[in-house]
């Protein structure tokens, strides 16, 4: 009898270099973990920085250091790391790994440090660096889309071009080379972001809930998700031509109503019991209150509330529900969370909703709503961060690639 001795000398699972390391085997790994990280860190030191603790107003002042790093650096890297796993999904084409995605998040790292030092660098120095990442991003999906005629999400690549163009006029702008007609470049990049989540939440939002409750009745409306897109779409339009509000809050206005109508048939209410559901269904509520919001500002409401009913509410709430989603899905585990997750999204919704209600009914406590905010969106993306750290780094639990 011969017996077989085996004495495993390297585990399967211990990448050979960097570039094999599990975080960077698909896009949502390296950007859903550095974009929650980002958004426990850098709203706390916006709040550094307004109480003249650290200085950050070579970007143009410290509000617009913080609008900027929200939209291109958290929304950008959020929107990345869906896309560049989405994408694969829809074309079935390899996406970015290991080297190329390394490269990715280094230029979306050199960006935040670029912005970070704005004021000790050369502005085109700091337009070049910050610049070159929504770019690369737009290539990466371009390529499979395209190659595979998936017109449908055709609107995507426009969508990151959008916000590259919003980025670069931003930059110029802070400079002092170009003006900025109509709302301005930050206006231009929300309403972008805008388009995206409702292109989104209309096409995952039905599904998801459709198979957690198991029954077909619910769908999307086609006709009311088109008109929904179209009218924000119209916004964008609107906002980089135009500064008059009653044009621009008839569309918001109209926005707003068709994205709330086409949740009639999502069956919200019964999603109450399942957290990973019913947090993407109130980020489409805030999206649709924000919309509405903006189109009864300013004579009515203050266009804060508006913003962060979008931002706060439908940003962080779409944001954190899809991450905690997809990293599950994508990684082989079930789509189950723990009480950690379902804290951190009702953080985010007594987040929003403080933000929201503080200018329009407690104007006297603006401050200290603004700091319970951020403490609430800090703490959201601090639990998301510690608790999929280890899913987002460690290999899929089935052993497939991803």
């Amino acid at each position: 009898m011969t017996l077989h001795l085996n004495f495993p000398t390297v585990q399967d699972d211990v990448p050979r270099s960097i570039f094999d390391h599990a975080v960077l085997a698909l896009g949502f790994r390296p950007f859903f973990l550095l974009g929650a990280v980002m958004a426990a860190l850098w709203i706390p030191l916006y709040m550094l920085a307004w109480y003249g603790i650290v200085d950050l107003s070579g970007a143009g002042g410290v509000v617009a250091w913080h609008a900027h790093e929200m939209l291109f650096g958290f929304g950008a890297a959020i929107i990345a790391g869906f896309l560049l796993t989405a994408v694969g999904n829809w074309t079935g084409a390899q996406m970015p790994s290991g080297l190329v995605l390394f490269g990715l998040v280094v230029a979306w790292v050199l960006g935040r440090i670029a912005m970070l030092f704005a004021g000790a660098l050369p502005w085109q120095l700091c337009l070049a660096i910050d610049a070159a990442f929504l770019p690369l991003v737009a290539l990466a999906i371009a390529r499979p889309i395209v190659a595979t005629k998936n017109k449908r999400n055709y609107g995507f690549i426009a969508l990151l071009g959008a916000l590259t163009l919003a980025n670069v006029w931003l930059h110029l702008y802070s400079a002092g080379i170009v003006v900025a007609p109509g709302r301005g470049p930050l206006y231009i990049a929300l309403d972008a972001i805008v388009v995206i989540m409702v292109i989104v939440s209309g096409r995952v939002i039905p599904m998801f809930t459709r198979n957690a409750l198991g029954d077909t009745r619910i769908d999307r409306t086609v006709w009311l998700d088109r008109l929904s897109v179209s009218a924000c779409t119209a916004l964008l339009a609107a906002d980089l031509v135009t500064l008059d509000p009653t044009i621009t809050g008839y569309i918001a206005l109209g926005a707003g109503v068709f994205t709330a109508a086409r949740m009639w048939r999502w069956g919200s209410l019964r999603t109450l019991g399942t957290p990973l559901v019913w947090v993407l269904h109130l980020a489409a509520a805030f999206i649709a209150l924000g919309l509405i919001l903006r189109g009864l500002s300013p004579a009515l409401v203050p266009l804060s509330a508006s913003t962060h009913a979008l931002t706060v509410g439908g940003v962080g709430l779409l944001t954190l529900g899809m991450m905690a989603r997809v990293a599950l899905g994508h990684t082989g585990r079930p789509l189950v969370i723990g009480r950690a997750i379902t804290a951190a999204f009702i953080l985010m919704a007594l987040a929003a909703l403080v933000r929201i209600l503080a200018p329009i009914f407690f104007a006297a406590l603006y401050m200290p709503a603004i700091i319970a905010t951020s403490a609430l969106w800090s703490a959201a993306f601090a639990i998301y961060a510690v608790v999929y750290w280890p899913i987002l780094t460690r290999p899929r639990v089935d052993g497939r690639p991803g």
